[in-house]
């Protein structure tokens, strides 16, 4: 079982695990895009937190979601984040993102960070957790080296995937 939260590079990963071998597994989801990608792969079951719709971000927020994912045991958690950095940690710019998070991390035997290099920068307003309890941060190789440097002298495991050819991408 797997929480996969909401982002545009979490959505990435779906579309690997769409199309890879892993299969009869469980993902669960607060994320509305993300369940639309795995709607017709019918050995993935599906799980859907329910809460508040985020409109832009498609994402559903608030009690009821957070309640679902804290409820739930994962083996691993994916989490999305809109920054990241040594001093602040994992950040997102809505409260109740932030809440979901955390209850997704904390629910999780393993939990990973996923995010493109270009949010290694600045910070948004919410703290997600520390950095320190993420098992790794999966990100880009686009990552400058000396950011790869600080976060390797801080203890960070970082993870870096390999651009993929076109002729692996996954269609839409």
């Amino acid at each position: 079982t797997v929480y996969v939260d909401a982002g545009t590079t979490t959505l990435e990963l779906v579309r690997l695990i769409r199309c890879g071998c892993k299969r009869n597994i469980s993902v669960v989801t607060n994320a509305l895009n993300i369940a639309v990608e795995l709607l017709d792969v019918p050995d993935l079951e599906v799980i859907l937190t329910g809460g508040r719709l985020r409109h832009g971000v498609v994402s559903c927020v608030g009690p009821i979601a957070t309640s679902s994912v804290g409820s739930l045991v994962f083996d691993k958690a994916f989490i999305g984040v809109n920054h990241l950095t040594l001093k602040h940690g994992p950040t997102t710019p809505d409260l109740q993102e932030a809440e979901i998070k955390r209850a997704a991390s904390g629910s999780s035997e393993k939990s990973y960070l996923l995010c493109d290099s270009t949010k290694f920068c600045g910070a948004s307003m919410t703290k997600i957790a520390p950095l320190e309890s993420f098992d790794g941060v999966i990100t880009d190789s686009a990552l400058p080296p000396d950011v790869r440097r600080a976060f390797a002298e801080a203890g960070i495991s970082l993870i870096l995937a390999e651009p993929r050819s076109e002729k692996t991408k996954p269609s839409l």
